[in-house]
């Protein structure tokens, strides 16, 4: 099966799931992740971490971020709700 689809049949914990891990992976955070946390603030995101989180979840994912897009995404539920939109429609 197509990540595509596997992306379609993911609750929004496991897609959250998912994308917490690749925070933690692509940022080296060890603290408890929410859906509150702002990526940059909360989490030390710098603007190449953010790149390297993006690309992570569009590789993860199968999905395009949009560059308009990056501008809303400031918080961890955010990003979230953005792939459920995208990859899964």
């Amino acid at each position: 099966m197509a990540k595509r689809n596997r992306v379609a049949t993911m609750t929004r914990d496991e897609i959250r799931g998912e994308l917490i891990e690749i925070i933690r992976r692509v940022t080296g955070y060890g603290g408890e992740i929410t859906d509150e946390m702002r990526l940059s603030e909360d989490i030390g995101a710098d603007s190449l971490r953010i790149i390297g989180i993006v690309t992570a979840a569009e590789a993860a994912f199968r999905t395009a971020v949009e560059d308009d897009a990056l501008n809303d995404i400031k918080t961890v539920g955010d990003a979230v709700d953005y792939i459920l939109r995208v990859a899964v429609g």
